[in-house]
């Protein structure tokens, strides 16, 4: 093929690129919608891969194939990987390329002209394995993180049931998980996404006096003392001003951590303890979350981190639980563990950079 042969073929527009022509400066269609100029211009951006071959070696491939007309069916595994190869090469070599001449221009745009006459590429590529596909919107994202959260939620229902077992806290009528997944609705789901660790706790319909039995009749690891909790009868106090907790099973997904992260807006060292508990109360309920108010829901996630051997609020911190009832000057009913179970009051005019509150979402179940 002499140099106009060549020079009539690079002229021909092609999708990725504009015509080629004599301007020194015109770019360089290659695969994949790479391309190189011969002043040496490029585009930013691209990130050059490793090759095998040099340039020039690539040239004389492409050009041995062009020759031969770009016969794939004749070609041996070998001469198509080479092929291949040196269409990579190319594309890899992009930022690389400093200098260009004109006649290889032509010869590459001549080249490339003819591999897509011949399907050369889609040819010689070798069956990849299908790449997951990055997701085209928040739709897909969200579907992703409610399967993953579900498929937590699911591993968390029987690891419930084995630590009520442990303190013999009966489980008889304790919703199935078949029943459970009826009520995580994509809401549900979504709101227990917002939380640090979402965790599914199920509430038995026993009292609060009745788990505190339980667990200093069954002491977990690193348990020295019983429990002994502060004005226990007070139902006020310790349901966080709602009535007695009705005779049946409770289900709701709570913020898991050991230590909840504090956000620093609140728990700045200048607030006191009542201003902190309603602020706090007031950031989950803008994002649409319940907070855990009452005692019963907090010692069965105690139970079921302390079979875990991982108790929530250590020293560091401790759970406020009737942040949303309590009038501003009043005490604080407060969970924790320190050697033991604690239930205890707080002064709501400390400034105390421990206080926490864990959010809540209520999952509705059909019992029997």
């Amino acid at each position: 093929m002499d140099n106009e042969q060549i020079q009539s073929s690079a002229e021909i527009p092609d999708e990725q690129g504009a015509e080629i022509s004599d301007n020194e400066s015109t770019p360089v269609v290659l695969p994949a919608g790479v391309w190189v100029a011969p002043n040496g211009d490029d585009e930013d951006g691209f990130d050059p891969q490793p090759i095998e071959m040099t340039p020039e070696q690539a040239m004389t491939v492409l050009e041995t194939a062009l020759e031969n007309g770009c016969e794939v069916e004749s070609m041996s595994d070998s001469e198509k990987s080479r092929v291949l190869q040196a269409f990579e090469v190319f594309a890899a070599a992009a930022k690389k390329i400093t200098t260009l001449s004109k006649s290889m221009v032509y010869r590459i745009n001549a080249f490339i002209v003819a591999a897509e006459r011949f399907e050369i590429e889609n040819t010689l590529a070798p069956e990849a394995p299908e790449q997951p596909k990055p997701f085209a919107d928040k739709e897909s994202r969200e579907l992703s993180h409610r399967a993953e959260l579900l498929e937590t939620l699911e591993g968390q229902h029987p690891q419930m049931q084995v630590a009520l077992e442990r303190v013999e806290i009966s489980t008889a009528g304790m919703p199935s998980w078949e029943a459970v997944k009826v009520g995580l609705t994509p809401e549900v789901l979504d709101k227990a996404l917002k939380m640090q660790e979402p965790t599914l706790v199920m509430v038995p319909p026993t009292t609060r006096q009745s788990k505190v039995e339980a667990i200093n009749k069954h002491p977990a690891k690193g348990q020295r003392y019983d429990t002994k909790p502060y004005d226990f009868q007070n139902n006020s106090f310790w349901n966080d001003s709602k009535g007695e907790t009705k005779n049946r099973w409770r289900v709701a997904i709570v913020e898991g951590a050991e230590v909840v992260t504090p956000d620093p807006k609140i728990t700045d060292g200048h607030k006191r303890a009542s201003e902190m508990a309603k602020e706090y109360c007031f950031k989950y309920m803008k994002d649409g979350l319940d907070v855990i108010g009452d005692a019963d829901t907090y010692l069965t996630l105690m139970l079921k981190a302390l079979a875990e051997g991982k108790p929530v609020d250590p020293k560091q911190s401790f759970t406020v639980l009737n942040a949303k009832g309590a009038a501003t000057n009043s005490m604080l009913a407060c969970g924790s563990w320190h050697d033991r179970v604690i239930l205890n009051d707080a002064n709501p005019d400390y400034y105390d950079v421990r206080l926490r509150l864990r959010s809540l979402v209520k999952v509705d179940v059909q019992q029997a």
